[in-house]
């Protein structure tokens, strides 16, 4: 399997645009509901597991995408 320390050490640069991106979809969910606690974080692979593990008690979990085009 192909994790994030992988991609990360085949694509220097990868992680300061995975936080840029979370930041902006951040900033942007907390304009449209301030009133709303939204809570991001950066987890590795596999994403399944990473989502159970990290919504468990939470009332909510969205999810999106990067916009990639099927990456």
């Amino acid at each position: 399997a192909f994790y994030r320390r992988e991609l990360l050490e085949a694509f220097p640069g990868f992680a300061k645009g995975e936080g840029a991106v979370l930041a902006r979809a951040v900033a942007r969910a907390r304009a449209i509901a301030p009133t709303i606690e939204v809570v991001a974080r950066m987890c590795e692979p596999p994403a399944a597991e990473a989502l159970t593990k990290e919504s468990e008690g939470a009332t909510l979990l969205v999810v999106g995408s990067r916009g990639l085009h099927g990456f």
